[in-house]
């Protein structure tokens, strides 16, 4: 199999890479439900990001071609020019993928797609001995809204690290609910849900349940810039 046009949808990916295999048995494979892997290949719902890395360790492929068909199709392929995080590395800087759409720090960017709309770069010892992150599990985006404010402001870029299974801590994520990006103070709560917090006092705080597949968190911001 080789790359394929990027007017592919994730959905076509989804279904050409189950081939014969019947929805029911793809779908308790990977964890979902018939009807949520349904909704995923009909591109009714972008896939959460737990699903998109089991099939990709199951299959060898880069996240970033299975959820926007870009860059090679296989990890390790390209080598050189982008890793299966989108990341583009060049001597000791790396360059960060920066995704549309914006973090809202307000009511919910709308999630019509993701995509690259550009790079920065960043020393690559830096990320490492200051964040402790890898630079595929890094990725950048732009605020807007204010319900985070003063602490991010409209326009403030936020180096965001992939949140993976583990020990959760208060901080401040990004996080996919009913087809809205947020960004918020999190605390995760005993009952599978989190409260995310504005620091602007005057929006109230929200509980969402995390075990409704509408809403995930995607990563944590480890780091932002500012205008002055």
């Amino acid at each position: 199999m080789g790359e394929v046009q990027t007017a592919e949808t994730v959905g076509q990916r989804l279904r050409r890479l189950r081939g014969g295999e019947s929805p029911e048995s793809f779908a308790k494979r990977f964890g979902v439900s018939r009807g949520t892997l349904d909704r995923y290949e009909l591109g009714k719902r972008l896939p959460r990001s737990d699903f998109l890395r089991n099939v990709c360790e199951a299959y060898d492929l880069s996240e970033t071609w299975l959820l926007r068909g870009e860059g090679p199709m296989r990890r390790g392929e390209g080598a050189g020019e982008a890793s299966g995080g989108g990341v583009i590395e060049s001597g000791e800087f790396a360059a960060l993928p920066v995704y549309e759409p914006r973090a809202s720090a307000g009511p919910g960017a709308e999630v019509p797609g993701e995509r690259v709309v550009d790079w920065l770069h960043f020393k690559r010892s830096w990320l490492k001995n200051e964040l402790g992150a890898a630079v595929d599990d890094l990725y950048l985006l732009y605020v807007e809204g204010d319900s985070m404010a003063p602490t991010l402001q409209p326009g403030d870029v936020i180096l965001v690290k992939r949140w993976r299974t583990g020990p959760a801590r208060e901080g401040i994520y990004v996080f996919r609910a009913y087809g809205a990006i947020h960004v918020k103070r999190v605390q995760f709560l005993a009952n599978n849900a989190i409260k995310a917090l504005s620091d602007n006092p005057a929006n109230a705080a929200m509980v969402y349940p995390l075990d409704d597949d509408q809403v995930e968190v995607i990563g944590r911001v480890v780091w932002a810039g500012k205008r002055m």
